[in-house]
């Protein structure tokens, strides 16, 4: 779309629509809490066909919002998503996927008695855990992903050679000059 000639600006009478990209994809995540209703038993079916249709509108809000970005629809939304402090957090966003459920366990088994839930919590949890998955990730990150990654690197894509270019010297006796091509 971007080699042939898109005009976005025919879209730009959805651009209330398109600022409403984040809300929806609060109230969608929020939505799964009816699911978890005391004293209400949700048929199999329905919870399945609620995750298909859940997975389906978050992924087409992410494509809609990715696709406004990347034809810089609006300002708002792509300015927080060019911002710089997502490169490292998508660097280290691997190795804090493969410690959190760790953490997650430990934590909870820290534990000796049974706890009172409750939405601030929860929160603290998240926030902990998040927060804890990323500290560990940095010398995880550090110590063996990058290394590994230069190592691929080297060992599958070889740096390509400059090209010298050749000296040449030619004489001219009958001038008496030197002339030297590059």
């Amino acid at each position: 779309m971007q080699q042939h000639t898109f005009d976005v600006t025919k879209y730009k009478k959805y651009t209330p629509l398109y600022y409403g990209l984040f809300p929806f994809g609060l109230c969608l995540i929020s939505s799964g809490s009816v699911l978890y209703i005391d004293g209400i038993e949700i048929p199999l079916a329905a919870r399945a066909v609620y995750a298909c249709a859940l997975r389906l509108l978050y992924g087409l809000g992410a494509t809609v919002l990715i696709s406004g970005a990347v034809f810089k629809f609006e300002n708002l939304y792509r300015g927080v998503l060019e911002w710089r402090i997502w490169g490292p957090l998508g660097r280290l966003s691997y190795a804090a996927f493969l410690v959190h459920l760790s953490i997650i366990r430990t934590v909870s088994g820290a534990y000796a008695v049974l706890a009172f839930s409750s939405f601030n919590q929860m929160v603290m949890m998240f926030l902990g855990v998040m927060c804890l998955s990323y500290l560990i990730a940095v010398p995880l990150w550090m110590m063996v992903e990058a290394p590994f990654c230069e190592l691929v690197k080297v060992c599958f894509y070889p740096k390509k050679k400059k090209h010298k270019p050749e000296l040449t010297i030619q004489c001219d006796e009958k001038k008496d000059t030197i002339c030297i091509k590059l």
